[in-house]
């Protein structure tokens, strides 16, 4: 092969052992250890092939570049059939053999002709015997296999007809008692058919009875507990009324007592007394000191009133009392609280 100048050329076995590779690279050489040989992996790279304590000769002694591995022929020598390095331990046992026996074969022929006849049927003998060794051992094999598929086969087939048999014995079983039971019951005559007929439809009546009575009390008792509901939930319905009667009442008119509002839910009929005033003159002629005076304002509290701008509202600040016709200031009474009113 040639290469050009900027390019080397290299000769390394490749990383299967199967054949010697020739390129040129451009790559720079590199330094490999005593003890290694190199092998190609990938495109154009090498990797160290351990070689101490596996080769038998030739393994590199000292440091050397990729592109001195001439220098030890150990490491370009293959056997591509066995893959593997023809100086390692065991690649070339094959051949040691072979060189064993030939010369054995050249000892032997200084004594004659029919001991070389002997080695040589011997060896043949010896090929035929272990090829049909192997051929036996795959026979004894394939024997074994078979045999076992068998005695699945032989004892899955047993097995399925002792079911069976058991499986028909007792069909068999059952059917004779079946038979005993019908030959031991005695010959019914017409007049037992007729009365055990009668018997049933009494039976089925008085069955029928029991279950009409049994829906009627289920029918009564769920009309009651619906009245009873009912009553429950009419109850429930004027407490609530009542009760929301009472809030409206007391809303609209606070000044009405729990008692007055009990007696009107017992009785039916409450009084409630509206009474407005009104309290009209010309400006500063003493309205809101009238109307401090009759909530029995103190003397000193009118001394600050001032002038009333517009109007003034005051609300339930006086109680009507029917009995005695007249109005009550809600204010603590010191000295004069009621005023007689006309109807």
């Amino acid at each position: 092969m040639n290469c050009t100048k900027d390019l080397r050329y290299l000769c390394a076995p490749n990383k299967y052992l199967s054949s010697l590779i020739e390129f040129c690279t451009d790559r720079k050489r590199s330094l490999y250890g005593k003890g290694n040989c190199v092998v190609l992996e990938g495109e154009g790279d090498f990797d160290h092939y351990r070689c101490v304590e596996k080769f038998n000769r030739s393994c590199p002694s000292t440091p050397y570049y990729d592109e001195e591995i001439y220098k030890y022929p150990a490491c370009l020598e293959i056997d591509t059939e066995l893959r593997c390095f023809i100086a390692e331990n065991g690649c070339n046992k094959r051949e040691f053999l072979t060189t064993e026996t030939h010369l054995n074969i050249s000892k032997m022929e200084t004594v004659g002709n029919e001991t070389n006849l002997n080695i040589s049927n011997m060896e043949t003998f010896g090929n035929e015997t272990s090829r049909a060794a192997s051929h036996g051992l795959l026979a004894i094999g394939y024997i074994i296999a078979i045999a076992v598929v068998l005695t699945v086969i032989i004892l899955i087939w047993i097995i399925f007809q002792k079911r069976k048999k058991e499986q028909v014995k007792k069909c068999k079983d059952n059917n004779e008692n079946e038979s005993l039971l019908k030959d031991s019951e005695p010959p019914i005559d017409e007049n037992d058919r007729q009365l055990h007929q009668a018997s049933v439809n009494i039976s089925k009546q008085n069955q029928m009875q029991i279950t009409r009575t049994e829906m009627l009390s289920e029918t009564a008792k769920r009309e009651t507990r619906s009245k009873s509901i009912q009553k429950d939930e009419k109850q429930n319905k004027e407490s609530e009324q009542n009760a929301a009667a009472i809030d409206v009442i007391q809303q609209d008119n606070p000044e009405i007592d729990d008692d007055k509002l009990r007696q009107f839910l017992s009785k039916g009929e409450i009084t409630v007394c509206h009474v407005r005033c009104i309290i009209v003159g010309c400006g500063k002629a003493g309205k809101t000191t009238l109307l401090k005076r009759l909530q029995n304002v103190s003397f000193d509290e009118l001394m600050q009133i001032e002038r009333t701008e517009m109007v003034d509202f005051h609300v339930n600040s006086f109680e009507v009392l029917l009995e005695e016709e007249t109005i009550q200031s809600n204010i603590i009474c010191i000295s004069i609280c009621s005023f007689p009113i006309s109807k």
